[in-house]
């Protein structure tokens, strides 16, 4: 399980710095049309940028949650909990057409 969360942590970085790069791209391209805007104008006036950035610390606080739940269940033989891997799985799925995903996460 160990693999799979570091694996699931550099795909929220990848997403993070690919929302990022796009938010560069567009205050570029608004700078060439002549209508300048500062990062944070753009994140208040365009959803898909504000969204893309709160999905992916919505998915890093998800994360981080599951490892404090699965090392509680450990400690205090919680066996009878719902099972942490199966969720870190779903949390896997859309990613599984990028390099590194491993059958054997499939839920």
């Amino acid at each position: 399980m160990d693999d799979l969360v570091a694996w699931l942590r550099a795909q929220l970085d990848k997403d993070a710095a690919d929302v990022e790069f796009a938010i560069g791209v567009e205050l570029e391209n608004l700078a060439k049309d002549g209508c300048a805007t500062t990062r944070e104008d753009l994140l208040r006036q365009v959803s898909w940028a504000n969204r893309g950035l709160r999905e992916v610390e919505a998915k890093r606080r998800l994360l981080d949650y599951l490892i404090r739940l699965e090392d509680y269940s450990l400690e205090n033989n919680r066996w009878a909990m719902p099972s942490v891997g199966d969720a870190l799985a779903l949390l896997a799925l859309p990613y599984v057409d990028r390099p590194g995903y491993r059958d054997e996460w499939k839920p």
